[in-house]
This record gives structure tokens, C-alpha cells and sequence, in this order.
């Protein structure tokens, strides 16, 4: 970059983050906003700055157009305080929450605005439960612009209290964003966006897939109450096995339980192949059979969900789904500032392809 282009983007860069804190704090919420030619002598820059700065503003939903009434402020300029409100009960407990956590703090501070998180450290369902409704008065008497929500799990009236969360913010009219699965169960749809992946079709997916390696009966691990999505991973493998005269069971054993887990295997009609509701639990999983000598896949195959980087370096490397965390977090932030701007538009259900990451845990031939 030349030095004068090196000029023209800091002063761009100046000039747009001036005005954009102009229009957030008030500054011209009862009168027209200033012309290209007072904004000229104002900064000391051109006229073609001045529309490049304004084009951008518009793009940000900050500014509107419209003949006879000149640039003017839209009334929903006023929600976009700089601040977006994220409660993740999933980070630090599942791999997958992370990168795309990185990618919206990202692209949060691309587009001006300052991501902030709950604290939901707490190891509990229910002490979690307390520190999500802290985080809720919390993001609500900060008026932050929207919510990016994951469902809080594990809890028995887990269905109750996120249709409360949601109706919390919509009572002060703070848009809410579901991250990774809905808080009504399918095939109900809640009016809230949704971005994640088809967890119905990633579980049909991987049952195909097992069945084509041979597999007969399948025991699908999961625990009480949990997530959505993980239901619908478990309905999409049994629909797989029904397409096939496969039986499935669902199990709620828990990976690292060695009397449990040999239990399952041990009767007359054990599961040829098991698979976990994520990685971690399928990588625990693996631990176990290993060291009660139990051959993977030759006596049993194993799978997981999510394609976290332990999947890759387990022994043997894990089966499993991947989440495109990249894709995800990208129309998840898109959706959230499109939200922003204009809260009546209808809600919309955003599906990334989950695609089968094929390795040695399922390599056995039928």
C-alpha cells in the first residue's frame, strides 16, 4: 500500500469511528444529519471520503437514504449500543463452542462492536441454571444490542426455562439468536433464529455409514436431559437403523463406567457398534474398551459427533461429524446484526452441511 492510500484508510478509519459514535451516543437522534459538505469542513477531508464513510455507515445500518428526507437516522440505530451479549453454558465443556466463540469475538470487533460473555463456570446443571439467569438481568440492564443464546441442558425443565430466557429479552425487546439447537423440540420451531447444523441428518449420516461397515446393532450413548440436538442425532441414526431392519437402543452408560460399559457388551444381543453423543464421551469411550481388551473396530465400532481435535489423536482415530465452526459463527454473526437492524423481519433456521469424517474406529469391512 502506498503511503497516500496508507493516509486515505486512517483517516477513513477515523472519520467512521467518529460519526459511528456520534450516531450510538445520541448525538443526532432529534435532528437531520449533517451534509457531505459540513462533514468536508468538519474533518478536513474530500467529498469522495466523506460518501465512502457514509456508504459504510449505511451498510452498518447506522444511516438511511430516502428522497426528500435526505440521510437520516433509522429509529433501529439506537439498539446497536457497540455491546452483543453472549451465554455459551457449552465453552469449556465441549470443543466445538470454542472456535466459533473466536470467530464471532472476531467478527464482533471487525464491525464495531464489543462481545461480551457470561460466566457459566459452574459445574452443575443447576448452579449453571442460576448463573445463566444472573447473566440475563445482567445483559438486560446493560441494554446490550442482541443475545446469542445455547440453550442451557441437562436440566429436567430445561424446555421451560430457555422459552423464559427468551421471553425475558423480548419483553425489553432485545433480539435473541439460538446458537447449535432450538428450546422446542423438533419437528416444533421455535420464532427465534436458529444457526447450527442438521443434527437429524449428520445422525442418519453416520448410521448409514456404520450399516455399510457391517454394523447390525447399534447403541447409541447419551445422557438425561440432554440437548436437542443430541436427540435429534440419536432419531436421525434411528431412522437409519429402521431403514435397514438394524435395532437400535439408546444407553445411558457412562463411557468411563467399566463394569457398566462390559455389562453392555456382554449381552446376548450387544451392540456391534456404539456411538457417543460427542467426541468426548466416544474418546472416554475408547479409553475403556482399551484397557479391558476390547478390540476396536474388529469387536466393536465406536463413533462420535462434533470432530473436536481429540477425534483425530485418539487410539484408534474416531469416526465422527464435523462442524464447520468457521461457516457456523459467520451466518450466526450476519443473522445477529441483520436481526439488529430490522426486528420484524420472520425468523429464519440456518442448517450447515455436517459432513462424515471417516477413520480407523469404523474402518472394519462388512
Amino acid at each position: 500500500m502506498s503511503d497516500s492510500n496508507a493516509i486515505g484508510a486512517t483517516k477513513f478509519a477515523a472519520v467512521f469511528a467518529e460519526l459511528r459514535q456520534n450516531i450510538l451516543g445520541g448525538r443526532y437522534a432529534e435532528t437531520k444529519f449533517p451534509s457531505e459538505r459540513t462533514l468536508m469542513r468538519r474533518f478536513s477531508v474530500s467529498r469522495t471520503l466523506v460518501r465512502q464513510v457514509i456508504a459504510r455507515l449505511k451498510v452498518e445500518g447506522l444511516l438511511a437514504s430516502r428522497q426528500g428526507q435526505g440521510t437520516f437516522i433509522p429509529q433501529n440505530a439506537k439498539r446497536m449500543n457497540e455491546r452483543l451479549g453472549f451465554i455459551i453454558p457449552g465453552v469449556g465443556r465441549e470443543e466445538i463452542f470454542s472456535p466459533i466463540c473466536k470467530r464471532m469475538i472476531a467478527c464482533s470487533e471487525r464491525r464495531g462492536f464489543t462481545p461480551v460473555f457470561a460466566d457459566l463456570a459452574a459445574n452443575s446443571p443447576r448452579e449453571r441454571r442460576r448463573q445463566v439467569d444472573a447473566a440475563v438481568g445482567e445483559f438486560i440492564a446493560e441494554r446490550v444490542s442482541a443475545v446469542v443464546l445455547q440453550p442451557p441442558d441437562f436440566l429436567r425443565d430445561s424446555p421451560k426455562v430457555n422459552a423464559r430466557i427468551v421471553e425475558r429479552f423480548r419483553e425489553v425487546e432485545i433480539p435473541v439468536v439460538l446458537l447449535d439447537y432450538d428450546i422446542t423440540a423438533r419437528p416444533e420451531r421455535s420464532t427465534c433464529d436458529l444457526i447450527g447444523i442438521d443434527n437429524y441428518n449428520a445422525g442418519w449420516r453416520l448410521g448409514r455409514h456404520l450399516i455399510e461397515k457391517g454394523a447390525r446393532r447399534i447403541a447409541f450413548l447419551m445422557r438425561d436431559n440432554w440437548a436437542f440436538s443430541v436427540i435429534d442425532r440419536r432419531d436421525g441414526l434411528c431412522s437409519a437403523a429402521d431403514e435397514a431392519s438394524c435395532t437400535l437402543e439408546t444407553t445411558n452408560v457412562e463411557p468411563d463406567d467399566a463394569k457398566g460399559v462390559a455389562a453392555l457388551l456382554a449381552k446376548g444381543d450387544a451392540p456391534d457398534a456404539i456411538v457417543c453423543g460427542n467426541d468426548q464421551l466416544a474418546a472416554a469411550l475408547l479409553k475403556t474398551l482399551r484397557a479391558a481388551g476390547v478390540r476396536v473396530p474388529e469387536d466393536v465400532m465406536v463413533a462420535g459427533f462434533d470432530d473436536a481435535h481429540i477425534a483425530a489423536v485418539c487410539d484408534p482415530p474416531l469416526t465422527t461429524i464435523h462442524q464447520p465452526s468457521d461457516a457456523i459463527a459467520t451466518s450466526l454473526f450476519e443473522i445477529l446484526i441483520a436481526r439488529i437492524r430490522n426486528p420484524s423481519i420472520p425468523a429464519v433456521a440456518v442448517y450447515h452441511d455436517a459432513w462424515l469424517v471417516a477413520r480407523k474406529s469404523t474402518d472394519r469391512r462388512p
